[in-house]
Formats: structure tokens, sequence, C-alpha cells
């Protein structure tokens, strides 16, 4: 009989789990985004296929791919939300907001910053604090998240992250040596 009573209250709790239970009076968009938390991709993809949107905002501004780029253990879930089409450079306001691509500068997440990357979201963007998602991954000092974010970048954009002001340090030199000056720094 015990082991019938500890089979009744797992099950009991498993029911009663935020990631199973579904309050009656939440949205196809909203469950999706709880089922993101969860890291439940089956009930993504048939929430998704039953007419849920990707672009649901909770109270702090998240969307799903937001929440999915904050966390290591949701990659595999921020990979099916961009599948599915969820917006790479989708914005979240006020201040420690941004785009996915800031929110996993910031937590240091280099898979997930290079599936962004590779999928167009934009690292120049800044976000409420006027910081850019380089920005943000140098000064929590995630070199690799770094390096991504750099070689993501056009030749052309490279010489804009010594130009970066948000992170608070040196510019960079590029190969040993200091890039050449613009035509407005040059004064004979």
């Amino acid at each position: 009989m015990a082991n019938t009573n500890s089979w009744v209250l797992q099950t009991k709790s498993f029911f009663l789990s935020p990631c199973f239970r579904r309050p009656a009076s939440t949205s196809k968009d909203e469950s999706l985004y709880h089922q993101v938390k969860c890291g439940n991709i089956a009930e993504i993809r048939k929430l998704h296929r039953d007419g849920a949107g990707l672009e649901w905002v909770d109270k702090k501004g998240q969307t799903p791919l937001i929440l999915a780029c904050k966390r290591s253990a949701l990659f595999p879930v921020a990979k099916v939300l961009i599948e599915l089409g969820a917006n790479v450079n989708a914005y979240r306001p006020g201040p420690h907001g941004g785009t996915p691509l800031h929110h996993a500068a910031t937590h240091g997440l280099r898979e997930t910053v290079i599936l962004l990357l590779s999928h167009g979201a934009y690292p120049l963007l800044m976000n409420g604090d006027r910081r850019t998602a380089l920005g943000l991954a140098r000064r929590k000092g995630y070199s690799a998240v770094v390096r991504s974010i750099e070689f993501s970048l056009p030749r052309r954009t490279r010489r804009l992250r010594r130009l970066d002001v948000s992170s608070g340090l040196q510019p960079i030199q590029f190969g040993g040596c200091v890039p050449s000056p613009s035509f407005g720094e040059i004064q004979s």
C-alpha cells in the first residue's frame, strides 16, 4: 500500500507542476511561452502548429526566444523557435533589455550567440542601457563570445568594435598594429 501511495503522490506532483498544467484562461501564445520555460520542444511544435504565435510578450517584456537565450539548457529550444520563425532581432525595451543576442551575450552563451548570428541577429544594436551585445560580452569577460561576435562583423564594420564605448575598455589593436586614424583625426 505504501508503494501505491508514493506513486500517486509522484503522479499528482507531476500533473500539478507548472510545466504540465495550463490555466484555462491562458492563450495558446502564453502556453507556448510557458512550454519554453520547461524546455518541452514537442509541445512547442504542437502549439505552433495549432496557431500559437512566437512573439508573445510577458510582463517583463520577454519573448519566448529571449527567454530561451538566457539559459544554456534551453539551447535546443532556441534552435526550434528560430526554425519555426521567431524574430531573432525582437527587442525588449527598458533597462537590462535588448534583443535575444544581448541576453545570450550577457549570460556568456557562445553556442546561442553563434546560432543567433547565423540566423541574422544584428550585433551592433544597442539596448536600453546603450550597450551592444559585443560591449556586454566584453564587460562580463566572455572572450569566446566577444570573438564570435567580432568574427560575424563585416570587415569594414570590425573597426567599430574599438569604438564600442559601452564596454569601457581601451581600443583594440588589430593584429599587433594600431589601425590607421580616420580623416578627421589627422591634423598636420
